[in-house]
């Protein structure tokens, strides 16, 4: 019978201890942390790009629509929209602001142009759809133009004497065409963005 040896398990010295040191941990916290910040990042920018592009959509199609309104108006409707009081065919220019105009204080007379700009007045600034409705009416959310933040519209009418880059300004009665310039403005991140657009009465 022989005698055989049973070998002892080889011991571990210090420098071979397994997982990892602290620094390494700290390390890939690190570096984990700079790869979220970056996603979040992304996330962050493009939902800022997409509601920039809702919102110049949303002014751009306000905009297209008063002119269009416009180009449905015969030539002198498209001066007394903003002023129809006796003598508006002596004016050169009407300027016509949302933030300023207040329905039935100030012109036009007319009960079918005061609704339209009532119209774009809540398209611009937000309220309730239904023209019967106060501004400041409680209504639901959902039957409320959103508007444009701080939105505000202003339109510029022009009788001109001649086509041109710089033409001199004529009075309505007398001018060969009249210019509309509608101009919509709002407030982006703290940013005034707007969007203009013209069309020509002759």
């Amino acid at each position: 019978m022989s005698d055989t040896a049973i070998a002892a398990p080889p011991s571990r010295g210090r420098g071979d201890t397994s997982g990892y040191s602290l620094v390494e941990v700290l390390a890939a916290s690190v570096l984990l942390a700079g790869v979220l910040l970056a996603i979040m990042t992304m996330f962050v920018a493009g939902g800022q790009q997409i509601n920039s592009g809702k919102l110049m959509s949303k002014a751009t199609s306000i905009a297209q629509d008063v002119l269009e309104e416009f180009r449905r108006l015969s030539y002198r409707q498209s001066y007394q929209i903003l002023d129809d009081t006796l003598g508006s065919d002596a004016n050169t220019r009407l300027v016509w602001s949302s933030a300023t105009w207040a329905e039935g204080d100030t012109p036009p007379a007319n009960l079918d142009y005061q609704d339209l700009l009532k119209e774009w007045k809540r398209r611009v600034e937000g309220g309730p759809i239904d023209l019967a409705e106060p501004p400041d009416a409680d209504v639901p959310t959902a039957e409320r133009h959103s508007g444009l933040p701080q939105g505000e519209m202003t339109i510029t009418v022009r009788g001109l004497a001649e086509l041109g880059d710089d033409p001199d300004e004529e009075t309505f009665e007398d001018a060969s065409l009249i210019q509309v310039m509608v101009t919509v403005r709002w407030v982006e991140r703290k940013r005034e963005r707007s969007v203009v657009f013209e069309t020509l009465k002759i």
